[in-house]
């Protein structure tokens, strides 16, 4: 309808009402299990910093900036960065976005706390959450919320994937190679 490039468009409540063939293969995401949900839930978009972009207080009507480059997770290749380019219709009141991926394959920077950095470490050493809460001298449920916050960040939908990441980050940081 819009683009034979990867394009999707959100009403004025950030719902998606068109999700193209192109951006389903980028995503790996049907229309089916895309429209009528909020843009911010399924696209996942970070900054190139690996700070959150795609959010209920959206930065493009908020402030009416749009970043040249984000990253977004891809559906075999992890996050790549990708080019937004955004047009805003009044009629209806829609908002059109067209993504187009750089050959440049990126890990995003996370910005983890040292609480969630610990945990994560804890978990991967083969600690249950409630020994995790036991060992920090801090609630299940913090744990809990610490863990699913990690995967919000990461755009996964397992604390597996999360753990996956995680670790493949660390393998590949210029630090974890010289030690």
């Amino acid at each position: 309808m819009w683009s034979n490039g990867a394009c999707f468009i959100v009403n004025n409540d950030l719902a998606i009402e068109h999700w193209n063939p192109a951006i389903s293969q980028m995503t790996g995401l049907s229309e089916e299990a895309v429209l009528g949900r909020r843009c911010y839930d399924v696209i996942r978009g970070a900054n190139l910093d690996g700070s959150v972009f795609c959010q209920a207080s959206c930065t493009l009507l908020t402030t009416g900036t749009v970043p040249s480059n984000i990253l977004v997770p891809t559906r075999y290749t992890g996050h790549r960065i990708a080019e937004l380019r955004v047009t805003m219709l009044d009629t209806p009141p829609v908002i059109v976005h067209w993504l187009t991926l750089s050959d440049q394959v990126v890990s995003p920077t996370w910005h983890l706390t040292p609480r969630q950095q610990a945990i994560f470490a804890l978990r991967s050493q083969g600690y249950s959450r409630a020994a995790i809460a036991k060992e920090l001298h801090i609630q299940l449920s913090t744990v809990n919320t610490h863990i699913k916050r990690v995967r919000e960040i990461l755009g996964v939908r397992t604390e597996q994937e999360a753990l996956a990441q995680i670790a493949a980050s660390a393998s590949s940081s210029p630090t974890a190679r010289n030690e």
